[in-house]
Order: structure tokens, then C-alpha cells, then sequence
């Protein structure tokens, strides 16, 4: 299912962008660092999808129809509300149903924002650090700390 969902992406992202200057490259990065963390193939699978929903013209139906209804689910999770014009609160919700969707999700999430802190010479603005800290924090309250928190507090804490 990995090499499916690894061409299914990188085609999403070539051929049907909708959001300019999002690549593939991101979640392959997410899908790296969860499987470098031991995570098994499907919570890799859906590091792989996580932004496919927000970030290409691909469908919660079409990702549901190809690799299932629990893929759906957790990238559904983790994808955010749009319709929400407020940034505090758009990323509240975002984080409520992360943690609320289970471990997988809560995990994808926890990667996505550890790959985001990777690269040091880009720091992200206040709202954006206080939303990775909250969701980090959501995470660990609910699922308890893991190699995958414990590196993404300490991304978090070198800023």
C-alpha cells in the first residue's frame, strides 16, 4: 500500500495542484520520519496522504474509494476546516480532531510538525510555534510522550 499511495500522491501533486508552492516533498519527509520512528505501514501511508486533501484537487471520496475508509479517515482528521477564516480557530479544530481520530492521526501529527521545525533557518511566526506547542501538548495529555513528541518538543524548545 506504501509504493500505491506514494504514486498516487506524486501524481496528485504533479498533475492536479491547488495550492502554489506546496510539493511532495513535505510529506515525503512527514512519511520518512514516521517510518524512521518505527511506525508501521499504514500511520507511513497516511504521512504520505496527510495534505493530499488540502493541498491537490483530490477528493475525501477518491482517497476513500482507493485506500479505504480508515486512510480517509485519519487524513480527513488532519486536514483543516478552510471555511473557518480565523486562523486561532481553524487550528483548535484542527487540533481537537486530530487527537479525537486516535493515535495514528495524533502521530502523523506530531511528524508533520517535527519536519516543518527541521530546517533551522526558517523559523515559523509566534501563532504558528504557539499552535505546534498546543498540539504537541494535546497530543502527549491524551497519548503520552513519545520519541516522536520528545523530538518535536525539542525542535520546539531550540527556537
Amino acid at each position: 500500500m506504501t509504493a500505491a499511495a506514494y504514486a498516487f500522491a506524486a501524481d496528485a501533486y504533479a498533475t492536479r495542484p491547488r495550492r502554489p508552492g506546496r510539493t511532495f516533498a513535505h510529506p515525503i519527509a512527514v512519511a520518512a520520519l514516521l517510518d524512521a520512528y518505527g511506525e508501521p505501514p499504514f500511520v507511513v501511508v497516511c504521512g504520505l496522504l496527510h495534505d493530499v486533501l488540502e493541498d491537490t484537487a483530490v477528493s475525501a471520496d477518491e482517497l476513500r474509494e482507493r485506500f479505504g475508509d480508515e486512510v480517509a479517515r485519519v487524513v480527513g482528521a488532519l486536514t483543516q476546516d478552510e471555511d473557518e477564516p480565523r486562523y486561532r480557530a481553524r487550528k483548535a479544530a484542527l487540533r481537537e480532531r486530530t487527537v479525537a481520530a486516535g493515535r495514528e492521526a495524533a502521530t502523523v501529527a506530531l511528524a508533520d510538525k517535527a519536519d516543518k521545525l527541521a530546517a533551522p533557518s526558517k523559523r515559523p511566526r509566534r501563532r504558528k510555534r504557539d499552535h505546534y506547542r498546543a498540539t504537541l501538548e494535546a497530543v502527549e495529555a491524551r497519548y503520552g510522550h513519545t520519541p516522536l513528541s520528545e523530538l518535536l518538543r525539542a525542535r520546539l524548545d531550540a527556537l
